[in-house]
């Protein structure tokens, strides 16, 4: 097999990953894709497989150790990155529940209500702080993690509550969340908390 670091397979790596067994990326990726979008199984108008779907965006981790020839993240690592991508999405079909149910497209928070959506954002965000303490040992993430569950709390019974956000506050959540995540990449490309557990981590004795 050739030199993936050769000059001329360089050139091909992405498409091939210098291994046919590879492939199999591609056909999870397709399947992943289809089931989310092919009509009469469109999973984005079937609560709650719209966010269990989410979970395929770690495909993202599996490319990246791939194509920098680094060890597969810890399966802890895995499913934060599931969790976060689902509350994630939530977030924005919290925001989208006014057009969403105009267009008839049912989603999990068209479906169990605005409410009901934050709280389960913030169960997810919960979840997560107590996963990063736990295994990795990151107070700024876990920080940043327990202020989202706390905010999205405070949005559910005290705030916002079941209104819907004006354009002007959504614009100003979505920098915000962007402004988060720029940090949040720059703090992990730095750090590299979440590529290891801490030795002897478990949540249960």
């Amino acid at each position: 097999m050739a030199d993936c670091r050769s000059a001329s397979a360089v050139r091909w790596r992405f498409l091939l990953f210098c291994r046919a067994t590879h492939l199999w990326w591609y056909a999870v990726l397709l399947l992943a894709v289809g089931l989310y979008n092919a009509p009469g199984i469109g999973w984005k108008g079937r609560p709650p497989l719209d966010v269990a779907i989410q979970a395929s965006y770690l495909l993202v981790f599996v490319l990246s150790s791939w194509l920098n020839s680094a060890a597969q993240l810890p399966w802890q690592a895995f499913v934060f990155g599931a969790m976060f991508a689902m509350h994630s999405h939530i977030f924005g079909e919290v925001m989208d529940i006014e057009p969403d149910r105009l267009s008839g497209r049912r989603t999990t928070a068209t479906v169990v209500g605005r409410v009901r959506a934050k709280f389960l954002i913030a169960a997810f965000l919960l979840v997560e702080t107590v996963l990063v303490q736990f295994y990795f040992r990151d107070w700024i993430i876990t920080g940043f993690l327990a202020i989202g569950a706390l905010w999205f709390l405070m949005d559910a019974t005290l705030l916002w509550k079941g209104r819907a956000y004006s354009p002007a506050e959504m614009r100003l959540f979505l920098w915000g969340w962007n402004a988060a995540a720029l940090l949040g990449m720059f703090w992990n490309w730095t750090h590299g908390t979440l590529t290891h557990v801490v030795a002897g981590a478990r949540l249960f004795p």
